[in-house]
């Protein structure tokens, strides 16, 4: 793969790894997905902290250009009304 104009050295295009792979496959069978997320202020320590919040639906997914020229996977996620 050959250099890519405008893109600093060390960003890389994403790859499509298994997570995003489900990911996808999640949003073509229609299946809602677990959100669970990482507390950032505990991160850097040795007890890490995690909240659940919730069943979310995929609602779209692209692979656009990033900041670096480079390509990335988002995912447009909607949490399930249903839910308290």
């Amino acid at each position: 793969m050959g250099k890519v104009k405008n893109r600093p050295e060390g960003y890389e295009d994403q790859k499509a790894t298994a997570r995003k792979k489900a990911l996808i496959n999640s949003f073509q069978e229609n299946i809602p997905n677990k959100v669970i997320r990482g507390d950032p202020s505990c991160m850097a320590h040795d007890e890490k902290k995690y909240t659940y919040d919730g069943l979310f639906k995929i609602e779209k997914y692209e692979q656009k250009k990033g900041l670096h020229n480079n390509r990335v996977y988002t995912f447009h996620m909607k949490r399930k009304e249903d839910q308290r």
